[in-house]
């Protein structure tokens, strides 16, 4: 109804184990066929959910947002409000796949506290 479509150019097939006639499937549905280890929307879908190298990502998103948003932002109201409001959701969805270790919450933490230049 609203004209969305799957991008089958973008999909693909992931193998767990073995499976006969993939390529046969695969070319079947428009597929492509790939195995772990893979990412789906920037995470790792073999990491373990202790890893914190996942959480890399999501720091490093967090200084190039800031480092673009310190030459922009005039007043200290309104950095505030862009952190309260933008930064802090880069991790929300991580969250909901991981548990985030407390020493990733901390310096994400640090990384928003620093002084504006």
């Amino acid at each position: 109804m609203t004209g969305l479509g799957v991008n089958f150019s973008k999909s693909s097939l992931i193998l767990i184990c073995e499976v006969p006639n993939i390529h046969y499937l695969a070319h079947f549905f428009g597929y492509g066929v790939s195995a772990l280890p893979s990412t789906y929307l920037g995470f790792p879908l073999d990491a373990s959910f202790k890893c914190k190298a996942v959480w890399d990502l999501v720091v490093e998103r967090f200084q190039k947002r800031l480092v673009e948003w310190n030459s922009r932002m005039p007043s200290k109201g309104g950095w505030l409000t862009l952190l309260q409001s933008t930064l802090w959701g880069l991790p929300i969805y991580h969250m909901s796949l991981f548990t985030i270790p407390a020493s990733v919450a901390a310096q994400l933490e640090k990384i928003m506290k620093l002084p504006l230049v």
